[in-house]
């Protein structure tokens, strides 16, 4: 390990946390072009590994903002890969089925938290119902709600307040198996596109 500082030291032992950030995708409607006649955005709908493949291809994940988000922002976990098979594979993604809540699949980016803090990433705020109401402009990208029937902090998030145009050699991607690691490589290369590594992350789980 090269030389760091103490809190950097302490982070990259530490089993319950990673020294990089990720992003995971799932299906979901994107925007495809603009009617300048009826004057309204015209929507497609991606399967999560069409989805990733438009953000390596596009080297963009863009900002968005989702349901009890005040302000658009790209979204990251720092969970380490033990805790996200349980984010995909085990007990949380069994609870959030039978909720019907955000269901991940194992497609995503991963980038280092130094490259990612170089570009305005931090910690999303937990904050309270009053101070949700009070927010300054400034940290409304960062804030989720903190209460009762409202409590996130377990998806250890990081956000970044705008899109993040990024560098696929800083990447690492993120597939099932395999077969789709090697899928994704000869795209990849098709296209010129040079990325630090590609993770199987179903395989991967088999083995931890």
């Amino acid at each position: 390990m090269p030389a760091r500082s103490l809190v950097e030291k302490i982070e990259w032992w530490r089993s319950d946390t990673s020294p990089y950030l990720v992003h995971l995708t799932r299906g979901d409607r994107v925007a495809v072009a603009f009617d300048t006649i009826a004057e309204r955005e015209e929507f497609t709908t991606l399967s999560a590994p069409e989805m990733l493949w438009a953000i390596l291809s596009s080297r963009r994940l863009k900002a968005r903002a989702a349901l009890g988000m005040k302000a658009p922002a790209v979204c990251f976990t720092e969970k380490p890969l033990t805790a996200l098979k349980d984010t995909i594979l085990g007990n949380e993604a069994r609870v959030r089925k039978k909720g019907r809540s955000k269901q991940w699949a194992p497609y995503g980016v991963m980038f280092s938290k130094d490259y990612l803090r170089e570009h305005g990433a931090r910690p999303a705020v937990h904050v309270t119902r009053q101070e949700w109401e009070s927010l300054p402009v400034e940290l409304q990208p960062y804030a989720l709600r903190l209460g009762r029937r409202a409590n996130w902090v377990h998806e250890r998030e990081w956000r970044l307040g705008s899109d993040l145009v990024f560098d696929p050699a800083r990447c690492i991607v993120l597939v099932p198996d395999f077969d789709q690691a090697d899928a994704f490589r000869k795209a990849l290369d098709a296209r010129g596109l040079r990325v630090m590594g590609i993770l199987p992350l179903i395989d991967l789980f088999a083995a931890i």
